[in-house]
């Protein structure tokens, strides 16, 4: 186009344009409708109320023993690793209702709810 008034007006709309927008991070890697680090901090969570089952289900094997007999003491240490079940438990489920319905979000509850107590 020659050098014209015209040309100088397209041009100066022209450079207005700017190059798109910028790009977001990725943040739900897998789709589930669940932002992925949340997921992490909950399956985080979970993850913790599972090794608390773990740990209740020793205390209860150790106390049994060779004799299968329970003391005072032992059943207050299964009483107490059974609460450390509850309580983490009870954490996860806290996070896991602050989501709005999603695959992600049935997902994380079976995996909370695959720990028993």
């Amino acid at each position: 186009m020659p050098d014209s008034t015209g040309k100088t007006e397209l041009q100066e709309q022209l450079d207005q344009i700017g190059g798109g927008v910028d790009v977001p991070e990725v943040t739900d890697k897998d789709g589930d409708g669940v932002d992925d680090a949340t997921a992490k901090a909950i399956q985080d969570l979970i993850n913790e109320a599972k090794a608390a089952e773990e740990a209740a289900n020793k205390a209860l094997e150790d106390a049994k023993g060779e004799d299968g007999l329970i003391t005072p003491t032992e059943q207050q240490a299964i009483e107490k690793a059974n609460q450390a079940v509850a309580d983490a438990k009870d954490k996860a489920q806290q996070e896991i209702n602050k989501l709005d319905p999603s695959k992600g979000k049935e997902t994380l509850q079976g995996n909370l709810d695959a720990v028993k107590g």
